[in-house]
C-alpha cells in the first residue's frame, strides 16, 4: 500500500469513527415566541458537552442529534432570553421562549468617515452654529489672535461672507433659536439675510445669560422656565402662559440624598479645596434636560431614570423608565437634530466619542455611531443627519478644523 492510499484510508477511518461516536438519538421540536406564538427562526439549540448544534428554520422546527435519549439543551436567539430545556427523543418538543425585558433595537455602526469641511483653508475655527442651510464660524485667520472673524459658509465649505470682530468669546443660541456672537462684554444677534453676515441688537452678557439660563424654550405664548434651588439640588420647571399671564410649576425634581448629606455642613474640615470638592462632586446640579419636539415636551430625568412627556400646556402625558444614562462613559449631553427631530446622547471612553440615537417613545438606544480615529473632539453638534465637530491634531502646524460625518 503506497503512502497516499494509507493517508486516505486513515482519513476515512477517522471520519467513520467520529461519525459513529456522534451518531445518536434524533430529537425534534419547534420553538415559538411566548407572546405572539409565532415561529422563531434562527434559534440555536446546543447540548452541553456535545459538539453538534441545531438551528430552527422558518417554521421554528429543529432536528438535533444527541448522545442520549434525554438531554439538557440551551436555547439561544438574539433579543430572546436564553432558556434551558430537557429534550427527549421520544417526543416532539414544543418550546416557548420570551423576549428580553428591555426593548433594545438593532445597533448600527456607521462606516462613514469624518471629513474636513474646508480642506486647505487657513482658519483656526473656535466655534460654529447653524443658520438655515448655512454655517456661521468664529475663527482666527492663520492662527493669529489679532484677526478674529465671523464667517458664513455653505454646507460645501464655500465662504459666502465674512466680518471682523473683536474680543470674541463664543457663539450661542437664545431660547428662540437665534444665533448670537458673545464678546467679553456684549452679546450681538447675528443676521445672515441675503447671505451677508452682520451684527445687531446688542445686549450685555449678564442680561443675555440671565434670560437664556432661565427660559429653556417656548411654543407660541407658552414659555418653559428652569429654576435651580438649594445648591442646585432642587430643579423646578415652570410653564408661563403669556396670554393669561399665568405661571405654573409643573415639575419639581429633588436630590434628597445630597440635601441630607449637606445638612452636616461643609464636607471634611472646611478648607478651600474641600469646599471646592463639595461644589463639584457632592453638589453637582440635578440633571434633567428638557427638549421640545413639535407639540410634546420631553424631560430626560436622569436622577429618577425616567423619560417624562408633557403636552404644550404642561399636562402629564406619559413616562417610561430609561437606562441609557447609566453607562459610565455617558457625558450627560443630549443633542437635538432640529431638522430630523431626533435626539442623540454622547459617550466618551479614553478620548474616543460615540453618539447614540435615543428613542423618544421608550428611551431605548436605536443606533450607535462611532467617531473613529479622532481623540478628544470638541463641540459636537448634529444637523440634518450629519455629525459636526471641531478637531486639532497634535501636529503644531495644523489648524483646529470643522469636520463632518454622515450618520
Amino acid at each position: 500500500m503506497n503512502r497516499n492510499a494509507l493517508i486516505l484510508l486513515i482519513a476515512f477511518m477517522l471520519a467513520y469513527y467520529t461519525g459513529s461516536a456522534q451518531a445518536g438519538y434524533k430529537i425534534r421540536g419547534y420553538i415559538f415566541d411566548s407572546l405572539t406564538s409565532e415561529p422563531v427562526e434562527n434559534a440555536e439549540i446546543i447540548v452541553s458537552g456535545f459538539t453538534k448544534k441545531a438551528i430552527t428554520d422558518k417554521t421554528g422546527f429543529f432536528l438535533l442529534t444527541a448522545p442520549t435519549p434525554e438531554c439538557e439543551a440551551e436555547l439561544h436567539c438574539i433579543s430572546y432570553h436564553t432558556k434551558k430545556q430537557v429534550l427527549s427523543s421520544a417526543l416532539i418538543s414544543i418550546i416557548y421562549i420570551s423576549h428580553r425585558s428591555y426593548n433594545l433595537s438593532s445597533v448600527e455602526i456607521s462606516a462613514n468617515k469624518p471629513r474636513d469641511l474646508m480642506p486647505g483653508i487657513s482658519y483656526q475655527i473656535m466655534d460654529y452654529e447653524f443658520s438655515g442651510e448655512n454655517i456661521i464660524l468664529l475663527a482666527y485667520e492663520r492662527q493669529s489672535l489679532f484677526l478674529p472673524k465671523l464667517l458664513l459658509i455653505n454646507s460645501k465649505g464655500d465662504t459666502l461672507s465674512a466680518v471682523s470682530v473683536s474680543k470674541p468669546l463664543r457663539l450661542c443660541r437664545d431660547f428662540e433659536g437665534k444665533v448670537h456672537f458673545m464678546s467679553k462684554t456684549t452679546s450681538y444677534e447675528i443676521n445672515t439675510d441675503g447671505n451677508n453676515i452682520s451684527l445687531c441688537n446688542p445686549i450685555s452678557n449678564e442680561d443675555f445669560e440671565r434670560i437664556n439660563n432661565t427660559i429653556v424654550c417656548h411654543d407660541g405664548h407658552n414659555y418653559y422656565l428652569r429654576q435651580y434651588m438649594n445648591n442646585d439640588q432642587i430643579l423646578n420647571y415652570y410653564n408661563y402662559n403669556q396670554t393669561l399671564d399665568k405661571l405654573d410649576c409643573f415639575r419639581t425634581i429633588t436630590d434628597i440624598e445630597t440635601i441630607r448629606r449637606n445638612r452636616h455642613g461643609v464636607y471634611f474640615d472646611g478648607k478651600e479645596e474641600d469646599i471646592r470638592f463639595q461644589q463639584l462632586i457632592m453638589n453637582s446640579a440635578v440633571k434633567a434636560p428638557l427638549i421640545k419636539i413639535n407639540d410634546t415636551i420631553f424631560l430626560f430625568n436622569y436622577l429618577e431614570s425616567r423619560l417624562e412627556k408633557y403636552s404644550i400646556t404642561s399636562d402629564t402625558l406619559a413616562h417610561v423608565d430609561i437606562n441609557f444614562h447609566r453607562n459610565k462613559s455617558f457625558s450627560e449631553d443630549l443633542f437635538l437634530d432640529n431638522e430630523q427631530l431626533k435626539v442623540y446622547a454622547m459617550y466618551r471612553d479614553k478620548g474616543i466619542s460615540q453618539v447614540k440615537e435615543i428613542s423618544t417613545n421608550n428611551g431605548a438606544i436605536l443606533q450607535t455611531i462611532d467617531i473613529p480615529d479622532f481623540v478628544f473632539i470638541e463641540k459636537i453638534k448634529i444637523h440634518d443627519g450629519t455629525i459636526y465637530f471641531l478637531y486639532k491634531s497634535k501636529d503644531l502646524s495644523e489648524y483646529k478644523k470643522l469636520y463632518t460625518m454622515k450618520i
